[in-house]
């Protein structure tokens, strides 16, 4: 008898928000986060009876790369080493899905295509084993989350009551020539859309109005020479018409127009693997699958919203998909080594870089017994939200004998005491200011009115 579970060992997730203070520099960067083994069906029997944790951090990266040249001396990685013992009398396949995430900000363009290798290994007792790059589309919003992600992995193109591989997607392409004379026109077109039709419209700073139920209007700020494309997925509802009018008069005349310049019909798998490109070790399946995906997050009832097909790369999240055996009673180590991408906080003056892994997966095993933390590095540990690091030499760790409530997250700097560089002490001032001068303003302005009425009163 074999008894087929599934499990999963979630690693490094990165994302990209950048947060810009008041002198308009970059100051936030984000990174990635690490996760531990996850067990994602209810009965598996899997035990990990303890995890050595391990942070390897010799560098901590730029806030830019102009190469992939000087990214590759780059140098700081997780290894997660799991004891997993079989406790049943049934041999047990597990298939393993190891995220190492979307990529860093500060990562170069120029090595996307060599993203794959290098810094990546899974082995099981000591010995490396094969595993399959997938990827999954994933926004730069919302927390990774085992009910949404994994479901994404897909052997097969995803199956969708509207979209589907074969639907037909009708391109638009006009020229917009407003002259001159017009600088200040808006463009604008009616669509009717149903349940058979979705729309996508670019450039981004298009407008939908939804006008009555079925009818959406786009405005587009016109400009001369500016081209405007319309995809339509589904049933096509026609060329629509265009009209332009002038900035705060809609009747006014303008001799503005909007040429069509192409037209060009596809099925949606063509038309999304346009810009694929097989180099990047991203299957079609997987391209397809995470760009549908995307339209449907980015999608209302009857529309798409102005999502470019063209971000596609920054939104995929890469996985490597491995295989385990384990017989009757059988206990392994399952080691999963992956580069860290810390987050950058520039705002501290040396910057302050901050690193996180998740734990709370772990917790959908069977049974998770004890848990070794080690951070070897020469930098110095300003935080831990799981309490004191012991220190020897460089070397910092914690151990425990269950599995800590909250997720690891640590601080590191090359200093220990960094300078806060942003002007909080002026933002509480103006703020402290609002709240109390400006009522004291009021305040005197009330008596000064006050005293004036009860003086003409006497005059008179």
């Amino acid at each position: 008898m074999k008894y087929k579970g599934i499990v999963s060992a979630v690693a490094v997730t990165a994302f990209t928000i950048i947060s810009v203070h008041a002198n308009s520099a970059i100051t936030y960067i984000d990174g990635s986060d690490g996760t531990g083994v996850v067990v994602l069906t209810e009965d598996c029997p899997l035990v990990v009876e303890h995890e050595d944790l391990t942070f390897h951090i010799d560098d901590l990266p730029s806030e830019y790369y102009s190469s992939a040249s000087f990214f590759e001396n780059y140098n700081a990685n997780v290894t997660a080493e799991y004891t997993v013992y079989n406790p049943t009398d049934l041999n047990i396949h597990a298939v393993l899905a190891f995220p190492f995430g979307t990529l860093p900000h500060y990562f170069p363009d120029d090595a996307r295509q060599s993203v794959n290798s290098g810094k990546y290994d899974v082995k099981v007792n000591g010995e490396t084993i094969s595993s399959e790059v997938r990827a999954t589309y994933k926004d730069n919003w919302s927390d990774f989350s085992l009910e949404h992600d994994i479901p994404l992995l897909q052997d097969g193109y995803m199956e969708d009551a509207f979209y589907d591989p074969e639907l037909p997607v009708t391109e638009y392409v006009w020229l917009m020539e407003t002259g001159e004379t017009n600088p200040s026109c808006t463009a604008s077109a009616v669509f009717h859309t149903d349940e058979k039709t979705r729309i996508l419209i670019e450039p981004e700073e298009s407008t939908i109005y939804n006008r009555e139920e079925g009818t959406y209007e786009v405005g587009i700020r016109a400009e001369d020479r500016k081209k405007v494309t319309l995809y339509v997925f589904g049933e096509d509802t026609g060329e629509p018409e265009w009209s332009f009018s002038k900035e705060g008069d809609d009747q006014a005349e303008t001799d503005a127009a909007m040429t069509l310049q192409s037209g060009n019909e596809y099925t949606l798998l063509d038309f999304v693997c346009r810009d694929y490109d097989e180099s990047s070790g991203v299957s079609v399946t997987d391209w397809y699958n995470a760009y549908v995906t995307m339209l449907k997050e980015s999608s209302g009832s009857s529309y798409i919203l102005n999502e470019p097909y063209r971000s596609l790369e920054n939104f995929l999240m890469r996985w490597y998909v491995y295989e385990l055996e384990l017989g009757p009673g059988e206990r392994l180590i399952n080691t999963v080594t992956a580069p860290m991408y810390p987050k950058i906080d520039t705002g501290y003056n040396p910057p302050v870089y901050t690193y996180t892994y998740l734990l709370s997966p772990a917790s959908t095993w069977k049974e998770f017994s004890s848990l070794d933390i080690r951070v070897e590095t020469s930098y110095e540990i300003l935080r831990s939200n799981q309490g004191h690091f012991e220190k020897d030499g460089s070397v910092y760790a914690q151990s425990f004998d269950h599995l800590p409530e909250k997720e690891l997250e640590f601080e590191l700097c090359t200093v220990t005491n960094p300078k806060r560089t942003n002007n909080y002490g002026t933002y509480i001032l103006l703020l402290l200011a609002g709240g109390i001068l400006i009522p004291l303003v009021l305040f005197i302005l009330l008596v000064w009115l006050i005293i004036r009425v009860i003086r003409r009163r006497k005059h008179t």
